[in-house]
This record gives C-alpha cells, sequence and structure tokens, in this order.
C-alpha cells in the first residue's frame, strides 16, 4: 500500500472535520491503519467519536487512532532537544529562556509540522488524515517555511550575506562606486 496524508482545510464551520473523520472511518474499514490528526486548538475529534482524547494517539477502532496535536505539549516533549537548541541560538536575543521559544510566531505551526511528519516517517500508518483548523490558521501552517527564512534574515543577517557571497561563480563579483545606486 502507499502511504499518504492527506488534508482536509477550509473555512470554519463547513463540515471539514465530519468529512475528514468520514473519510478516517473509510479508510480504516479498507484495513489501512489510518490516524486522524487535527491541528484545530478547538479540538472536535474526542466529540465526533465520542471519546475522551488526551495528548497522546489514541485507538479508538480496528486501525483507526485519533490525535489531537496540542503543539506546546509537543514542543515540550517530542522535540525538547530542538527546543533547547532554538533556545541557545537565540541566547542573546530578547529571548529569556526554553519557555519563551514557543511563543515567537508559528513556533506552534512548526511543532505540528514537524510532528506530522515524525509520525508520517515512522511507517506506523498507511493514511494521516489532517483535519486542519480553519482556513486562516492553515496558511500560517503551510507558509511556516517562508516565515522560518525571515526569522533567519531577521536574526541571522550576517548568513545572508554570505550566502550571496559563497553562492556566486567565481569572477562575477563585481563592485561598484555606489553601490545604492540603480544602474541603467
Amino acid at each position: 500500500m502507499d502511504k499518504r496524508i492527506i488534508i482536509f482545510t477550509g473555512k470554519g464551520g463547513v463540515g471539514k472535520s465530519s468529512v475528514a473523520a468520514a473519510h478516517a472511518l473509510k479508510s480504516a474499514s479498507q484495513g489501512r491503519n489510518t490516524l486522524l490528526v487535527s491541528t484545530d486548538m478547538a479540538h472536535n475529534l474526542g466529540d465526533i467519536f465520542e471519546v475522551k482524547l488526551g495528548r497522546e494517539i489514541s485507538n479508538v477502532r480496528e486501525n483507526l487512532d485519533l490525535y489531537e496535536i496540542d503543539p506546546q505539549y509537543v514542543m515540550e516533549n517530542d522535540f525538547e532537544d530542538i527546543m533547547k537548541y532554538l533556545a541557545q541560538l537565540l541566547a542573546g536575543k530578547d529571548i529569556i529562556g526554553l519557555e519563551d521559544v514557543g511563543m515567537l510566531p508559528g513556533m506552534e505551526e512548526l511543532f505540528s509540522l514537524l510532528r506530522i511528519a515524525q509520525l508520517y516517517k515512522s511507517d506506523t500508518y498507511d493514511r494521516i488524515i489532517v483535519d486542519c483548523a480553519p482556513t486562516g490558521e492553515t496558511l500560517s501552517l503551510l507558509k511556516f517555511p517562508e516565515l522560518l527564512s525571515w526569522y533567519m534574515e531577521k536574526l541571522f543577517p550576517i548568513g545572508k550575506v554570505g550566502v550571496r557571497v559563497f553562492s556566486r561563480k567565481p569572477g562575477s563579483l563585481q563592485l561598484r562606486k555606489n553601490p545604492f545606486k540603480k544602474t541603467q
């Protein structure tokens, strides 16, 4: 069987969670080991399946697991090493400690994506069905790589200059008398 991640996204209140749940049930009934993941902070998978869900993956039926991602919990428990590295990397950038890293815009999205990627790579599931938050939040999730580039540019500008210099072909670097003046 081929592995897949299937994403359900759209405006809030249109039935994304219901459709994602129906798709997950069908996938599981076809014998595919299926995980239904919610990235919405207003989780409702527990309500749909009438079960109490915690912060870990829960099996609800044969071939069907549910997971309501809590990004803060994922940051602290599944990716503690990354959090420590980020805290060290950002030391001296007006960020006090490890707990402050999670407050940076985009960190929740990053760790939700990392967790989904980790689950995909684990080969535990044939299908991972993602019930996304309403469109605006999902766009934040999917736009994270661009946000990360912005952080890198703002926090480490010398790296950007270094990348530009080292990526040029030998002999292609030409200096102008006034580098700020537009050329024709």
